[in-house]
């Protein structure tokens, strides 16, 4: 008997050891102090700045587009099929989901100009097929961190689809010379074109980008994955 404690004491340990390791943890686990690797290290997003809950449009935008930090926790659904486009978010913003269904649907969201956002653990859902609506857009910025996402659209990739594929734009473009940008752990699904890194073959201020992709998946998409024009990038998939 005392043999057989002894084995499942071992073998408890190797569980222990192997399958709960503190790295795992890490990555399953998020949390307001958690940091970037790659070229979006130095982002801090909202730090230092208020702490807010929303759970429908109109906070959603009231707090994404002042100019002061904010951390957003997003709760639940944030509705923004009613938009006239894709929702801006300005400088210095955390915007985390906090919920199982936290997601921004309908409109994806723009940051245009801007320094240090973080967009952590949301679903981004295109629902409107419009060729300029990515879930999201960073155009001209630095300093982003797009982390533990699953970014989709209703774009179903399939043969007989292929004549529709313009009707929407991709889930994540990076453009106009964006450095300092890490997307992370996140998933890429159900969309035509996926992510890219340049506006154009003619853009050359492209070739200032900086951006990161690590442990990201790609399902059920058919191009850019990612597609890269100008500029530095890393990339580990999974």
């Amino acid at each position: 008997m005392r043999k057989y404690i002894i084995v499942l004491m071992i073998l408890l340990g190797v569980i222990l050891a192997l399958g709960f390791s503190q790295e795992e943890l890490k990555e399953n686990v998020l949390t307001l102090n958690d940091k970037p690797v790659g070229f979006g290290e130095a982002t801090t997003g909202g730090a230092g700045g208020k702490i807010v809950t929303v759970d429908n449009v109109n906070d959603f935008k009231n707090y994404a587009q002042v100019q002061e930090p904010y951390i957003i926790l997003v709760k639940g659904v944030i509705d923004t099929s009613k938009e006239t486009g894709q929702v801006n978010i300005a400088s210095n913003k955390t915007i985390i989901g906090v919920t199982p269904d936290a997601s921004i649907i309908g409109w994806g969201v723009y940051l245009k100009g801007v320094n240090n956002v973080i967009i952590r653990n949301l679903t981004i859902k295109n629902k409107v097929e419009n060729p300029k609506n990515d879930a999201i857009t960073v155009e001209a910025s630095q300093n982003v961190w797009i982390d533990h996402c699953t970014l989709s659209s209703d774009m179903v990739v399939a043969p007989e689809r292929e004549k529709d594929k313009d009707k929407v734009d991709a889930l994540l473009d990076i453009i106009k010379g964006s450095k300092g940008i890490t997307v992370s752990w996140n998933i890429f699904e159900n969309s035509w074109k996926c992510t890219q890194v340049g506006s154009s073959d003619n853009s050359t201020i492209d070739a200032e980008a900086r951006v990161t992709y690590h442990h990201n998946i790609f399902r059920n998409t058919n191009s850019r994955n990612p597609s890269v024009r100008f500029g530095t990038v890393l990339r580990y998939c999974i």
